[in-house]
């Protein structure tokens, strides 16, 4: 993948259209197989602009505070997009 690409995060219902109102890449995108490894790849290159849509499905902001807390869980024991909001808590802090 190339550097200095725009990452999408979130539910998954609703990346494809954050994809394309971004001209970013989806997991649909950078994952080769591995998700996790993957992930740590695409949110560890500090060239990557990290997009991050904070609604659920049914377009309401989603609980951030909540939602890392169950990520602290692991992947296997949270949702994805929980998961990955702990994941970039922990690693990269909170940004504005």
């Amino acid at each position: 993948m190339p550097s200095s690409s725009k990452i999408v995060l979130g539910i998954g219902e609703r990346l494809d259209d954050l994809a394309e109102s971004v001209k970013g890449l989806s997991y649909h995108d950078w994952n080769r197989g591995d998700f996790v490894s993957d992930f740590y790849e695409v949110v560890g290159d500090e060239t990557n602009q990290i997009y991050f849509d904070l609604t659920d499905r049914f377009d309401e902001p989603i609980d951030v505070w909540a939602a890392v807390t169950e990520g602290l869980g692991g992947i296997k024991r949270s949702k994805a997009t929980s998961w990955e909001l702990c994941q970039i808590y922990q690693h990269k802090g909170v940004v504005g």
